[in-house]
């Protein structure tokens, strides 16, 4: 109905570089069993560059601390009531970043708000990281090679996120710093690294951290 109300009716999507060497090794180090030349008689090395190509191509999904974040986000909206359908098949972001301390941007996280807009009120329910966690988390889309950049450096770069049959996106990013240097990755959101249920998250509660992951630490 034209007069009727769309719950959320318009929603915002975040995006920032961030630091994180624990995580970029610890996907990295997926790939170690692939390096082994003799596994019952077999070498498995051939295959050890695609591990680690297609490793780097999951998305991870948990919480982070918003510390980990290089700069502010750059932010995109869309007002669902007025949206079309089609829109919605190819989106083309443009991102740019003033980062804020010296080193290596591993990647790029992203989260999301959604706005319900009542007669009289209005509330925003986030995702963003520092906040509450809900079971979205947020997602992280890690570079199999990191770009280094100094402080008060401007990255800027685009997203571009093309619709797939399996109701999900294959997302690419790229960025340039300066100097001519650059970054790039590609990731298939239909196939993710659920890192939330191997380790506790920030923005958990006492409750949840027993229930999730037993008794929380002290």
């Amino acid at each position: 109905s034209l007069r009727g109300k769309m719950f959320p009716g318009g929603g915002r999507v975040h995006c920032a570089p961030f630091a994180d060497e624990t995580l970029w090794r610890e996907i990295k180090d997926k790939a170690h069993f692939w390096g082994t030349e003799d596994f019952y008689g077999v070498d498995l090395t051939p295959l050890k560059r695609e591990a680690v190509r297609s490793y780097f191509r999951q998305c991870v999904v948990d919480a982070f601390e918003p510390e980990l974040l290089s700069s502010q986000p750059t932010s995109f909206a869309w007002d669902w009531t007025t949206l079309r359908a089609d829109e919605l098949e190819s989106l083309d972001m443009h991102l740019e970043f003033k980062v804020r301390r010296a080193g290596p941007v591993h990647g790029v996280a992203c989260w999301f708000d959604v706005l319900f807009e009542g007669t009289t009120k209005s509330r925003w329910l986030t995702t963003a990281p520092g906040l509450p966690t809900t079971h979205w988390y947020q997602m992280r889309l890690v570079f199999e090679r990191p770009m280094r950049c100094e402080a008060g450096e401007t990255v800027k770069g685009r997203m571009r996120m093309t619709a797939l049959d399996n109701q999900s996106y294959a997302v690419t990013v790229e960025l340039k710093g300066k100097g001519g240097k650059a970054v790039s990755g590609e990731w298939d959101l239909k196939d993710p690294y659920y890192r939330q249920t191997i380790y506790p998250q920030p923005g958990y509660t006492k409750e949840q951290l027993a229930r999730f992951y037993g008794e929380p630490p002290a």
